[in-house]
């Protein structure tokens, strides 16, 4: 589970062509409806790799039916082997 602190930085951080969503010491967070995942995942590398933070998906569930996505992102990580490059969170779970 995410601390208070992972929760907390920079919003909108600019980098080129893109602004980071939330930027921690540690991690570049995309934060993300469920539904658009797939965005998520590419997100997430460039702003990784342009704030040389490790990259992040925070996952935005508005019912439990959107737990779907989250196994489908966590599917494509996997059969990509990025599981262990991008952390992924989901949004309200994570933080309660």
């Amino acid at each position: 589970m995410p601390s208070r602190k992972k929760s907390t930085g920079k919003r909108e951080y600019a980098v080129k062509s893109g602004r980071v969503d939330l930027l921690t010491d540690e991690f570049a967070f995309e934060v993300e409806w469920a539904s658009k995942w797939k965005n998520a995942i590419g997100q997430s590398l460039w702003y990784g790799l342009q704030t040389s933070q490790k990259p992040g998906i925070i996952l935005i569930l508005r019912s439990q039916k959107d737990y779907s996505y989250f196994v489908q992102l966590n599917s494509a990580l996997a059969y990509s082997k990025l599981e262990d490059a991008i952390t992924v969170y989901i949004y309200p779970d994570d933080f309660q």
